[in-house]
């Protein structure tokens, strides 16, 4: 019970502190989120803009964080946040798209 206390605003927190980002600067992560935003559009026919699309991922983000540390709604809230993790990994995390092998930072081998 007191680990759901102290972890809850902790992993919060991380989502509130990027949908804040977002919602401040959404063009930012446009160009990223490009690819995605294409694909979701295609399969379920929105025709809303891509910066609104984004700002709404941060506003999710923002507003399912906050009901997650305050311990109001958690599963939902939950259920939002890592509904939010979907897109946001695949727009922002596409190794797949790497073309040159990642170089190693640090140790005796880089």
């Amino acid at each position: 019970m007191l680990l759901r206390r102290i972890a809850r605003p902790l992993i919060a927190g991380v989502f509130i502190s990027e949908g804040l980002a977002i919602a401040r600067d959404p063009e930012s992560k446009v160009e990223a989120a490009a690819p995605v935003l294409a694909a979701v559009k295609d399969i379920t026919g929105l025709t809303a803009d891509d910066v609104a699309l984004v700002k709404a991922n941060g506003a999710i983000m923002f507003g399912a964080g906050a009901l997650f540390a305050l311990n109001r709604f958690p599963r939902l809230s939950a259920i939002a946040l890592a509904g939010t993790l979907v897109p946001t990994t695949l727009a922002g995390h596409r190794f797949w798209d790497e073309v040159a092998a990642p170089a190693k930072k640090g140790g005796k081998h880089g």
